[in-house]
C-alpha cells in the first residue's frame, strides 16, 4: 500500500493532500518571505494526529516510505523551523492539545504539545499555580512548539531559558521508539526544532500564583535607559520580568504607555514582580527613576504594559523574516552595542527581556519608513556587533543551521550528530533544521542574496491594530 493511501486509513480525513492547506503549512512567521525559485515549502501532506499512538504509527510509515515529518506547532518563528524543504509530511500537533494533569503537590502540569501557553495558563489559575515564564508570542505559539525552539520570555529575569523550567519531556524518534528526557538529556531535545524526535507530552514545572505588581519608566536618552538596566541587573530586586524598548520600538509599534500616548517618542523599561511587599520596591523604583534621568509613569499607565505583553510579538509577525533579527547578547555587550547603534546612518528598534540579570533576549527589526536595502544593512550591522560583543541568534531552525556549530558547541554538536546516526540516520524529522544539510544550505543562502537583490516584500509598517483586535487577556495586577 502506498503511503499516502495509510495515512489515508490512519488519519481519515485528518489527511490532507491537496489544496491551499498545503500552501498554509509552507508558511510561518516570517522565514519563507522571499524564498523565491530557490527553496520550495510545500509538503506533500498535512496530517493532523489526535494521540501519541497515532504519532508512532505515523512515523513507522514515514520510515518505511522515506518521507520526512516536519512537526507544527503555532509556527511563530520567523527562522524556517516549521517549513518543510524536502516535501514530506506536514504534522499539525493542533488536536493534541490537551491539559493532562495539573500537581499542586509538584508544582507541575503535564500537557500534549499542541497545547497554546495561554490555555495552560488558564487551567493553571483553576488551581491558583500559574506559569513560570511564557513566550510572548503566548496567545498563538504552543508548548512543543516552543520546547523544540527552546528560548526566553515574561518570567525569564527570574526563571531563565525555557529548558531549565521541564521536567521532562516524551518523544517519539524516528525509529518509533518512544524516549522520555529528563535532567541533562533535555539537551538533545530544546531547541532542536524536531529533529531527534516528535515531541507528544511535556511537563512542565510551575509556581504557586500571586499578585503581580508592574512599573514602567520612560525615558528620553537611550543610554541611560540602558543605565537603568543594568543597575536593575546589579539590584537584589525580587524581579519576575524585566523587559525594554527604545523610541524606535515605541513608535513602530505602539503598544503599553506608548499606545496610549503616555510616553511618546520614549523608551520604555518595565519591571514586573511577585513579590507580595509592593511598598518597598516603590520606593527603589522612584529613585532608579531620579538617579538615570526616567520618568516613573502612573500606575495605570504601567497597567498598560501588561495588558499589551503580547501585542508587540503579534505585531511582528507581519514582518519578513529577512527584516528582523531575534539575538542573545551578554549583558556586558549592551552598552558598547547601543553606543555603536547610534553611530550608525540608520535606525534599529529594538526591544527585549532580562535572562536572570545575566542576558538580554532582543529582538530587533527595521523601522518602517527605510527602504528594504537600508533595513537590510541595518540589521546586517547589528547582527555584525552582537557577535563582535559575544552574542548568538535567538534560535537556529532553517536559517542559522550553517551557525549551528557555533551556537551549540563542540560537545552538544558531537552528541547530536551521534544521536542522528543511532536514531535518524536518513534525516526523516525535520531536515535541513539545525544540523546543515549541503543541499539545503546553498538554497537558503541563495534564496536570501536574491530576496535581497529583488526586493521581496519591503520592511511594511508594523500596523497599529484596531483596539478590538488586539489580544486582551484579563489583568491581574496588584
Amino acid at each position: 500500500m502506498h503511503w499516502r493511501e495509510r495515512l489515508q486509513a490512519l488519519f481519515g480525513e485528518r489527511a490532507q493532500f491537496q489544496g491551499d492547506v498545503l500552501s498554509e503549512h509552507g508558511r510561518d512567521g516570517g522565514a519563507s518571505a522571499g524564498f523565491g525559485p530557490f527553496l520550495h515549502t510545500r509538503p506533500s501532506a498535512v496530517v493532523w494526529p489526535e494521540s501519541a499512538g497515532e504519532v508512532i504509527e505515523l512515523v513507522r510509515i514515514a520510515a518505511e516510505a522515506g518521507v520526512p515529518l516536519v512537526p507544527r506547532g503555532g509556527a511563530t518563528s520567523p527562522w524556517g523551523g516549521a517549513l518543510p524543504v524536502r516535501g514530506g509530511i506536514a504534522v499539525n500537533f493542533s488536536r493534541m492539545a490537551r491539559v493532562l494533569e495539573v500537581d499542586p503537590t509538584t508544582q507541575t502540569v503535564t500537557v500534549e504539545p499542541g497545547v497554546t501557553w495561554n490555555r495552560v495558563e488558564e487551567a493553571l489559575l483553576a488551581h491558583s499555580l500559574a506559569l513560570r515564564l511564557l513566550p510572548t508570542s503566548a496567545p498563538r505559539s504552543t508548548v512543543g512548539g516552543w520546547v523544540a525552539e527552546d528560548g526566553a520570555g515574561l518570567g525569564s529575569y527570574q526563571y531563565g531559558y525555557l529548558h531549565s523550567n521541564l521536567q521532562s519531556v516524551e518523544m517519539v524518534t524516528a525509529t518509533g521508539e518512544t524516549l522520555r528526557s529528563a535532567g541533562n538529556d533535555l539537551r538533545l531535545v530544546c531547541g532542536l526544532e524536531g529533529i531527534t524526535g516528535l515531541i507528544t507530552r511535556v511537563t512542565l514545572k510551575v509556581a504557586r500564583e500571586a499578585p503581580l505588581s508592574v512599573w514602567a519608566l520612560a525615558y528620553l536618552s537611550q543610554a541611560e535607559l540602558i543605565r537603568a538596566l543594568h543597575l536593575v541587573f546589579d539590584s537584589d530586586w525580587p524581579l519576575w520580568h524585566v523587559a525594554f524598548r527604545n523610541a524606535e520600538a515605541s513608535n513602530e509599534a505602539p503598544v503599553g504607555a506608548n499606545r496610549h500616548g503616555f510616553a511618546d517618542d520614549m523608551g520604555i523599561l518595565v519591571l514586573m514582580s511577585r513579590d507580595p511587599d509592593r511598598h518597598a520596591l516603590d520606593a527603589q523604583v522612584d529613585a532608579l527613576a531620579r538617579f538615570t534621568g526616567g520618568r516613573v509613569l502612573a500606575p495605570h499607565q504601567a497597567v498598560a504594559e501588561w495588558d499589551d505583553r503580547f501585542a508587540a510579538m503579534e505585531s511582528s509577525l507581519v514582518i519578513p523574516g529577512a527584516l528582523q533579527r531575534r539575538l542573545v547578547l551578554p549583558r556586558y555587550g549592551l552598552t558598547p552595542l547601543v553606543e555603536d547603534l547610534a553611530e550608525l546612518q540608520h535606525p534599529v528598534a529594538l526591544q527585549g527581556v532580562g535572562v536572570m540579570g545575566e542576558e538580554v533576549a532582543v529582538h530587533a527589526f527595521a523601522p518602517s519608513f527605510l527602504s528594504r536595502r537600508q533595513a537590510e544593512r541595518a540589521l546586517a550591522t547589528l547582527e555584525e556587533r552582537v557577535g563582535r560583543y559575544g552574542g548568538h541568534p535567538y534560535s537556529i531552525g532553517l536559517l542559522r543551521a550553517h551557525e549551528a556549530a557555533r551556537i551549540l558547541g563542540p560537545r552538544q554538536m558531537r552528541e547530536l550528530i551521534a544521536w542522528k546516526k543511532r536514531y535518524d540516520p536518513r534525516h526523516l524529522l525535520n531536515p535541513g533544521k539545525v544540523l546543515p544539510s549541503p543541499g539545503i544550505s546553498w538554497r537558503v543562502r541563495a534564496a536570501l542574496a536574491w530576496s535581497h537583490v529583488v526586493g521581496t516584500p519591503g520592511p511594511a509598517a508594523v500596523p497599529s491594530r484596531p483596539e478590538g483586535e488586539r489580544v486582551r487577556p484579563e489583568t491581574r495586577v496588584s
